[in-house]
């Protein structure tokens, strides 16, 4: 092994512990997540409540990664999606002047996910997997990706990838002073060549879940978009907003056939259902023809102004689901009820059938006292993890308001995009697939006034006017 292989491989296992990095005591908000929360509702909780709670921890993860690494404060995450090779590290490399900063020809278990953000002096940190902060250098980060200990006589699969759960690069080639680059392993099927646990389909759907703008890459050399990328896009967040890239484009022959793969993939995407910003060429040869320009652009807009993160609105996610599921049963517990009690009075004498009425009254009325203390510990627990964990927030400088129901409504209705998208075709008014990207993008800049004056009145003139402005 080298010496400076050695020397990393101690500071990544000898780090400090955690809690010495954090500017403020999390124990509290971490017992809640990994004891109260799951010992109050594991066994009566909705059927998707190990998916819901799987992404609950991972946010808190990232939540955990903002206290270590306050640069990410502010910023927009921009993450990098798709399968393995489909070109994402060399992307950011060219972004970054052509540095190679970036390791691009590694195995996928031996990557990181990895920040990349604008600062004055380059340097790198990351996350072990004992949740220890480490500092590094810039070099560091390609050795990480690396076997270590080889020779010429060796090939050695352990990597110092294995030991780290994130990786942070600051350096002044990243142009973008409110974004976050996340580069992240890619996904990948248990039964594939490429699988590993940091390439996991869980996993990866919770990277790019928790992040506020999607780049997906497609390798134009493949023809159009595979079955598993569409099924993979269909299930991440509706509501983030994702440019589809097809990378390579220098290994098409000519521009008809990129123009082709990008109608295949366009076809494919639209008869999924699945909602883009677009879809762009790119290469990172520049004499290639495509459309590096028009995606710097839109970086160029992303990178606008400071962005507020929606950690408060994700974490909401989990109770408001598991508040649904109570909601729901204790409605049809108690419509249960009622039902047996009027069977009850037309039973008359027949003292068989009335016992056995009697029986199922008691047992829905346990169920419907037990779904009523579930959906109250909910509460409780609710209130006391916005507590603890928007202390914690204030003091950081990351803005955690609790969000009301009403912004969550979107989860349990239509679209209103949807059903503003059928207005306009029942009335002849052109519109595209696309037409859901482009109003989120319209409005992704607007203050949320709707959420003020929530039901009556006042909130369907508030619609009403914003539909007007919308099409004038």
């Amino acid at each position: 092994m080298k010496e400076n292989e050695l020397e990393l491989l101690k500071k990544i296992v000898v780090a400090a512990d955690s809690s010495e990095n954090l500017p403020f005591d999390v124990s509290r908000i971490e017992k809640i997540i990994k004891e109260k929360i799951p010992n109050t509702l594991e066994k009566n909780a909705p059927p998707n409540f190990p998916e819901l709670y799987f992404d609950f921890e991972y946010l808190y993860s990232k939540f955990y990664d903002f206290l270590l690494f306050n640069q990410l404060i502010g910023k927009k995450i921009v993450a990098l999606g798709g399968g393995f090779s489909s070109g994402k590290s060399t992307f950011l490399n060219t972004i970054l002047g052509n540095k190679r900063i970036l390791p691009t020809d590694i195995n996928p278990s031996t990557s990181v996910p990895t920040y990349i953000i604008n600062g004055e002096n380059e340097h790198a940190g990351a996350v072990n997997v004992f949740s220890a902060k480490i500092e590094m250098q810039i070099q560091d980060v390609r050795t990480i990706a690396h076997g270590f200990g080889e020779d010429e006589n060796s090939s050695s699969e352990l990597t110092l990838g294995h030991l780290l759960q994130s990786i942070f690069v600051s350096t002044p080639q990243q142009a973008y002073s409110n974004i976050a680059f996340l580069d992240t392993p890619g996904y990948s099927k248990p039964d594939s060549e490429n699988y590993s646990a940091k390439t996991d389909e869980k996993i990866a759907r919770s990277q790019l879940n928790a992040s506020d703008y999607i780049l997906w890459f497609i390798s134009a050399d493949a023809g159009t978009i595979s079955i598993d990328d569409l099924n993979f896009l269909a299930r991440l967040e509706k509501d983030i907003l994702k440019l589809i890239i097809i990378n390579k484009a220098d290994k098409v022959a000519n521009q008809n056939d990129l123009a082709d793969v990008v109608q295949n993939v366009k076809s494919a995407l639209d008869l999924k259902g699945i909602v883009y910003e677009g879809i762009f060429t790119y290469s990172r040869r520049e004499k290639t023809v495509c459309d590096r320009a028009d995606i710097m652009e839109i970086l160029s807009r992303l990178n606008k102004k400071q962005f507020e993160s929606d950690f408060a609105y994700n974490f909401k996610k989990l109770f408001i689901a598991c508040k649904n599921f109570y909601d729901d049963s204790l409605f049809n517990a108690k419509r249960q009820l009622s039902r047996l009690n009027q069977a009850l009075t037309f039973v008359g004498d027949n003292t068989e059938i009335s016992d056995c009425l009697e029986d199922l009254v008691t047992n829905t009325k346990a169920s419907i006292k037990k779904f009523g203390e579930l959906r109250q510990q909910l509460y409780d627990l609710q209130q006391q993890f916005f507590t603890e964990i928007k202390f914690v927030a204030d003091r950081v400088g990351i803005k955690m308001p609790e969000p009301s129901e009403i912004e969550l409504l979107e989860d349990k209705i239509s679209d209103p995009s949807s059903l503003v998208k059928k207005m306009l075709e029942r009335n002849n008014i052109a519109t595209d697939n696309n037409f859901l990207a482009k109003m989120q993008r319209e409005l992704q800049e607007v203050n949320p006034a709707l959420s003020q004056s929530p039901g009556g009145t006042g909130y369907k003139n508030i619609l009403l006017d914003v539909m007007k402005g919308s099409l004038h």
